[in-house]
Order: C-alpha cells, then sequence, then structure tokens
C-alpha cells in the first residue's frame, strides 16, 4: 500500500492554516493600507479573530485533540500571544529599516507566524491525537 506522500494532519493543517493566514492577511493588509495604522497594531489587531478560528481548526480538526479543551486553549493562547507579540514586533522593525511595501510586511508576517505555529502545535499544544 502507498503511504501519503503529506501526513494527513500537516495536509489539515495546511487547510485550516490558509484560511486562518488568508483572513489574517486581508486585515492586516486592509489596516495598514486603507485605515493607516502602524505595522505593529494592523497585526496585532488580525491577530484577535484569527486566534478564535485557527484554535478551533487545530484544535477539532487538524489535530482532533482528546486534550482538555481548558489546558490546549491555555497552551495555544500562551503560543500565539508570543507569535502575536514577535511577529508585530518584527515586521514593525522591518517597516522601519526598509522600505518593504504593506504586501511584502503582511506575506513576512503570515508565512513566519504559521510556520512556527504548526511545529509548536503539534509538538506541544495537541500532543496527544
Amino acid at each position: 500500500m502507498l503511504k501519503p506522500l503529506v501526513r494527513p494532519e500537516l495536509a489539515r493543517f495546511i487547510v485550516v492554516g490558509l484560511l486562518s493566514a488568508g483572513l489574517y492577511f486581508g486585515i492586516c493588509y486592509a489596516l495598514r493600507q486603507f485605515a493607516n495604522t502602524s505595522a505593529f497594531s494592523s497585526s496585532l489587531a488580525a491577530y484577535v479573530p484569527c486566534f478564535c478560528v485557527a484554535y478551533l481548526g487545530q484544535r477539532n480538526y487538524t489535530f482532533r485533540s482528546t486534550d482538555s479543551f481548558r489546558l490546549s486553549l491555555a497552551k495555544y493562547a500562551f503560543v500565539q500571544a508570543c507569535l502575536g507579540l514577535m511577529v508585530s514586533l518584527a515586521i514593525e522593525w522591518l517597516s522601519k529599516i526598509s522600505d518593504l511595501p504593506p504586501l511584502h510586511l503582511a506575506l513576512f508576517a503570515t508565512g513566519f507566524a504559521g510556520i512556527c505555529s504548526f511545529f509548536v502545535s503539534a509538538s506541544w499544544i495537541f500532543p496527544n491525537r
């Protein structure tokens, strides 16, 4: 029997991740481009609704976790708060030292946060699946 090229949870993570990343990207870009908010503020504001969508999707669909809802939510909140702050500070710094347009800043933030989130989620937040 042939083994799948991509583990099922990775494929599901990509689906949920693309949905939440698309939402994050759209909010972040719109706030930066049309509302003229700072890179830090737009990134942080975009994290809030994406947190809810991503947590429920990752817990219930991607990893199909059997861990306590309260425990996994606390871990997920901690990691996402750290990631949100780290990514927001990074794109604020990038916006100050470079002439990168808002589109590139949003793409960088989206990709970096997604990669970090997968590895931490799979190894620490939802280990029992």
